[in-house]
């Protein structure tokens, strides 16, 4: 499949859910190379929970089976803070899907015990904050979900960019990934770190130097 085509409500459940009844390694790499968000958007159906559902479902079967730098070629400029921008705008627009996406997001952290998330706003909070720091006037929230739609000083905005930065990162997930308590102390000095930042991923990385070289 190179393209997401343009879908009703009812196709794109059932597409979804045929797409997880056959996904393999193959497939799911294949699938992460086609951005889907441009058809969600276009098809109106982004603000439809009955679909989202299946959707985010489908992205926790991927992580299972591809690695993080592959999965998320699934986002625009396949960046980090494109994919948590997106979560959080399914869940602005479909706030009964924040459980869904909490899990999506413990998945991408390695953070089964919520050390991480415990320190954010709940999702359905983050959500309707970063609806609010939406930015693009000319198309309807969240458009095709770019990071860059946001404003770089609000706290929600920083918080997308700090996550977006850590799924990126594979020495940051290792250490996640080992209960490592020194990615708990980067994730909360990227989390509360008040300085206007432009490139997180230059923050991780100083962060990591300093913790790793310790």
């Amino acid at each position: 499949m190179d393209h997401w085509p343009e879908f009703t409500d009812k196709e794109a459940v059932q597409h979804l859910n045929l797409l997880r009844s056959r996904l393999t390694v193959d497939i799911a790499t294949k699938l992460c190379y086609v951005c889907p968000i441009y058809s969600f958007y276009n098809s109106g159906i982004l603000h439809y929970g009955r679909v989202m559902e299946p959707y985010l479902q489908l992205l926790r079967d991927l992580l299972r089976l591809v690695p993080h730098s592959t999965f998320l070629y699934m986002f625009p400029k396949g960046c980090g803070g494109c994919a948590i921008f997106q979560f959080y705008a399914i869940a602005a627009l479909n706030p009964s899907l924040d459980s869904v996406v909490k899990s999506l997001l413990k998945e991408l952290l390695f953070d089964e015990q919520e050390q991480i998330l415990s320190m954010l706003p709940e999702v359905n909070q983050m959500a309707v904050m970063i609806k609010q720091d939406y930015k693009r006037r000319e198309d309807p929230f969240p458009y095709v979900a770019n990071c860059l739609d946001l404003g770089r000083k609000n706290q929600e905005s920083k918080i997308v960019g700090a996550l977006g930065a850590m799924i990126r990162s594979e020495k940051f997930l290792d250490l996640m990934k080992n209960h490592d308590e020194r990615a708990i102390k980067i994730a909360k000095e990227m989390i509360n770190d008040d300085k206007e930042t432009f490139d997180f991923g230059f923050s991780l990385d100083s962060l990591l130097k300093k913790y790793l070289n310790d």
